[in-house]
């Protein structure tokens, strides 16, 4: 286990890795945005963490 110390915001993401490009953008946005101011189970999650 691995303890991570600062301020993170989380986004889990659910599609075919080939939009892996498309989700680390949507992270940076997100990431960007938190410094100013499912039942189903089958699938590719993806867990973007990004320190702020």
């Amino acid at each position: 286990m691995t303890e991570l110390s600062g301020n993170y915001i989380t986004r889990v993401f659910e599609g075919p890795y080939r939009r892996v490009k498309d989700f680390d953008h949507d992270m940076h946005v997100a990431a960007h945005a938190a410094g100013k101011c499912a039942k189903t189970y089958d699938g590719n999650y993806i867990i973007g963490i990004a320190q702020v």
